[in-house]
């Protein structure tokens, strides 16, 4: 049985920059994951040259006819084999009356994980994020029987990680746009932010100065630079964003940061890497007390009776939030909380049409957007929530090509167009698409958990059994968030888009979608009676045993998660380099 300092289940962003930490110091890290794609230049091109074509695409389509995926399947959005709830009809996943009880979330088993089609937004969160129970709450009296916890640490404890996470991950910011919503004491983002599109500068002139009503409190609505993870000049080794607007799966020019970069970078430092791994169990051994983590290689001759064992001093479980509380729940370890609080960012999204041509879809998707209205009063009554400027027409509703199969559709009289007709309405209206989307938060229930179904895989490991359900609160925020949206709108001169709102012109809860951001089910905190793991991922009562990425968020906040769990990662890393040393 091979040994190692170190073993890392999971090879995203929070399992590639503990390795490459660890690695540095001169641990002898294993790394373990079920995926088994390659991270060089030929693997990117092919996975950019089925995806771009493909009609229908999804995180994996690259990999759809991949018979490795048999053994290490990933939910789908409204996957219903992963559903164990009576309320879900599975010959409709996606009938209005499920939608509220349904889990929309993905995630990618795959080398480098879901930083293969990210956006590589990464605000941080904002301080009250962070204590979200003690600042709005009071005698355990939360919203829909959830069960709200502040963080074991606060904004301040986490700002040096911060700063190094995004320092690793290349994030390009403006901080005089940001110092005050989160304080960076001056110091600089690594890159200037992203340039301003020329539809971001023309919106952002015509709204001007307004604010708008939350629950009796007036904030401010200001349209800022998203902090990202894309170049905005040559940094370590990667140009500078060429302005494509294509940036899902991958960067094409690798100015947008991706876990392999820390993948290559821990090899380079002498981290090892085997693949085709599932991982069914972790226990401690009895013989000398390190942790032995027991796999399967789906490449083998017989995959489903394959058994290798690796042992180490320490292990993390970077796998994902469902993955890991899998893992842990096979290993029966972690405690009574493993799987609980699984959260997700509820998303909706308000069209309209601008005044005059803006010319959308020059640039990245996404490159402002509104959180000055992410903290405030209100948050005991609905949920926080951010809003983004897109840069993507209509996105998902709209692209240029929908548009144009909407207008060829003589079912719709009103739209049905040909010849000249066509040519001019099709300009008219492609180059005056705008969209804003916007997240909510999404509190900490029980309920929302994962469990071991009865059902198994190929390789005979349980599927994860999702409960899911979004909650008054958050549907409330949802409403809130397109109500904004339209003030912004009515401000910039835009004509909305109204389709499928409620009787009352409000936002319609049950066409929410997913921002695919897993939260939860292994909850850091200070009690062990409360909590899975501590303020470093370190199991409660189980010396050695970690859980890196989003899983350990107590709460979810409104913003995306990927530069906190970065932050937490090396924190963890830096946590067992000190211990050894």
């Amino acid at each position: 049985m091979a040994e190692y300092d170190v073993i890392m289940v999971g090879s995203g962003v929070a399992g590639a920059l503990c390795a490459d930490r660890l690695a540095a110091a001169g641990k002898k890290v294993l790394i373990l994951e079920a995926g088994a794609n390659g991270i060089g230049v030929a693997q990117r091109e092919q996975y950019r040259r089925i995806w771009d074509p493909s009609p229908a695409k999804s995180w994996n389509t690259p990999y759809l006819e991949d018979v490795g995926r048999r053994y290490f399947p990933s939910p789908a959005t409204n996957d219903t084999r992963y559903f164990d709830q009576p309320s879900v009809n599975p010959d409709k996943p996606n009938d209005e009356t499920t939608s509220l009880v349904t889990f929309k979330g993905y995630y990618q088993r795959l080398l480098g994980g879901s930083t293969w089609a990210w956006r590589g937004n990464t605000p941080r969160m904002l301080p009250n994020d962070l204590r979200l129970a003690s600042a709005y709450f009071s005698d355990d009296d939360f919203p829909d029987g959830s069960s709200v916890a502040d963080w074991p640490i606060s904004y301040e404890d986490l700002m040096p990680w911060y700063l190094q996470a995004e320092e690793e991950l290349g994030v390009a910011g403006n901080v005089e746009e940001w110092d005050e919503l989160t304080p960076r004491d001056g110091v600089p983002f690594p890159m200037p932010g992203q340039p301003k599109s020329y539809s971001d500068k023309l919106l952002i002139a015509r709204m001007g100065e307004i604010s708008v009503e939350l629950d009796g409190e007036q904030l401010p609505v200001r349209i800022f630079t998203v902090p990202q993870a894309r170049n905005t000049r040559f940094y370590q080794g990667r140009p500078a964003c060429e302005g494509n607007h294509n940036c899902i799966p991958l960067c094409p020019t690798h100015a947008k940061y991706d876990a392999t970069i820390h993948l290559r970078r821990a090899v380079l430092h002498g981290a090892q890497i085997r693949t085709a791994a599932v991982v069914a169990k972790v226990q401690r051994s009895t013989d000398d007390g390190r942790w032995v983590v027991t796999y399967k290689n789906w490449r083998s001759e017989r995959p489903k009776e394959s058994s290798e064992t690796v042992a180490a001093d320490r292990v993390i479980l970077a796998a994902n939030p469902v993955e890991t509380a899998k893992i842990l729940l096979m290993s029966n370890l972690g405690g009574p909380h493993v799987g609980k609080y699984l959260m997700d960012h509820v998303q909706g999204e308000a069209l309209a049409l601008a005044p005059e041509p803006i010319f959308p879809f020059r640039g990245p998707q996404t490159l402002c957007g509104v959180d000055t209205l992410r903290d405030g009063q209100y948050r005991r009554q609905f949920a926080s929530f951010r809003l983004t400027l897109g840069n993507d027409g209509w996105g998902r509703a709209g692209n240029p090509t929908s548009v144009l199969e909407g207008m060829l559709n003589p079912a719709k009289p009103a739209e049905f167009k040909i010849g000249d007709q066509l040519k001019s309405a099709a300009v008219d209206r492609l180059v005056r698409l705008v969209r804003i989307g916007f997240s909510t938060e999404q509190l900490p229930h029980a309920d929302n958990s994962v469990t071991l179904s009865t059902q198994v895989d190929e390789l005979d490991i349980p599927r994860p059994l999702i409960r899911f359900q979004v909650h008054e609160y958050t549907q409330r925020a949802l409403k809130q968030g397109y109500r904004v949206a339209l003030e912004i709108f009515h401000a910039m001169g835009a004509e909305p888009h109204a389709e499928e709102l409620d009787p009352d012109g409000s936002f319609n809860t049950v066409k929410w979608n997913t921002a695919a951001h897993p939260m939860g089910t292994c909850r850091m905190g200070s009690d062990p009676a409360a909590s899975v793991v501590d303020k470093f991922g370190q199991c409660h009562g189980q010396p050695g045993l970690y859980v890196a990425g989003a899983a350990v968020f107590p709460t979810g906040s409104a913003t995306n998660p990927a530069l906190t769990l970065s932050a937490l990662a090396l924190m963890t890393a830096d946590n067992i380099v000190s211990q050894a040393a």
